[in-house]
């Protein structure tokens, strides 16, 4: 099964367990439509930074991921800030916390 046909609640938990697996954590901070719900994954160092990774379409209709705070590490109240804001217009979002040094995508997804 590809990432495509997976339902939205079995994404967000299989991005919390490879975390796990990796030496971090993660956890729910909202759930969503477990079907179809979008899901952004917020990742923070221990120094504070941040970068939320949300999910998209390629052009040619594939599932990818971007870093929708942009290239650089932000501070994590700027991420919060921008999770709040899109809670508001989609109330059938998934939000992701996961801590990793790294500040990786824990599910190390094709990313546009």
């Amino acid at each position: 099964m590809t990432q495509d046909n997976l339902p939205a609640r079995t994404l967000a938990m299989a991005a919390i367990r490879s975390a796990e697996a990796q030496g971090g954590g993660g956890m729910v901070l909202k759930r969503g439509d477990p079907g179809s719900g979008v899901i952004m994954i917020k990742v923070m160092d221990r120094g504070g930074q941040a970068v939320v990774y949300s999910q998209t379409r390629a052009p040619d209709g594939r599932p990818v991921w971007f870093r929708s705070t942009g290239p650089d590490p932000v501070p994590e109240a700027e991420a919060d800030e921008k999770l709040a804001r899109e809670r508001k217009f989609d109330p059938d979002i998934w939000i992701i916390e996961i801590q990793n040094d790294a500040l990786s995508h824990p599910l190390d997804p094709e990313m546009l």
